[in-house]
């Protein structure tokens, strides 16, 4: 942050903060008309919260995520959606399993088509503890009433990575980690498509490798 304002660091970042990108400025960018029309639906993902103290840069305390709804609302984008990787006071926890960051893995499986409708009837519980939801999925099967519409939407995207990344949290790091939509009464719409059933299985056995 430089000004209480939430920034983006570079990856070889001046500690003084004059490099460093406001969120605002970025989001700002989304309101040029002619690459993205105004009535265009944008969804802007955000990993930026794996540091909670970082003393050279002069972080005492990381209040990204608790300050982007404030640059959010600054912004004043049409149709802009932003899912940030957790909420306020959490770390955005990485793991050599996944080599990288766990967020980012399951917003893969997510963005793949495991966060294909079907598994937002369950509940956090009805998973087996630290499972993610689309594992739980195949033992539980889809939901009554559901349609595999073969796409994934912003509240599907949501709702599997509040409950697939923070299983995982709670398990392997003993903490939360909740993944948060701004504005939370964004309207959903659709964000991809979906992988076929055994292309996205094996999707998921490469990711494993």
């Amino acid at each position: 942050e430089v000004g209480s304002l939430p920034t983006i660091a570079p990856r070889r970042f001046n500690p003084s903060g004059e490099s460093w990108l406001p969120v605002r400025a970025l989001l700002e960018r989304l309101k040029d008309p002619s690459p993205l029309p105004a009535d265009v639906n944008k969804l802007v993902i955000l990993d930026c919260t794996r540091l909670r103290v970082h003393w050279r840069a002069g972080i005492l305390d990381n209040t990204f995520a608790a300050r982007l709804s404030e640059a959010v609302r600054a912004a004043d984008v049409p149709n802009l959606a932003v899912l940030c990787a957790t909420s306020p006071g959490e770390t955005s926890w990485v793991s050599p399993e996944f080599s990288g960051s766990v967020f980012g893995h399951f917003l893969s499986l997510a963005l793949a088509g495991e966060a294909n409708g079907e598994w937002l009837g369950l509940k956090p519980d009805s998973a087996a503890d630290g499972q993610p939801a689309a594992y739980a999925n195949e033992a539980n099967g889809p939901r009554p009433g559901f349609k595999p519409d073969n796409r994934v939407s912003l509240h599907e995207l949501r709702a599997y990575l509040e409950h697939s990344v923070n299983a995982w949290a709670r398990q392997h790091r003993g903490e939360t980690q909740r993944p948060m939509l701004l504005p939370a009464d964004a309207p959903d719409f659709p964000v991809c498509l979906a992988l076929k059933k055994s292309d996205l299985r094996s999707f998921r056995d490469a990711l494993k490798r």
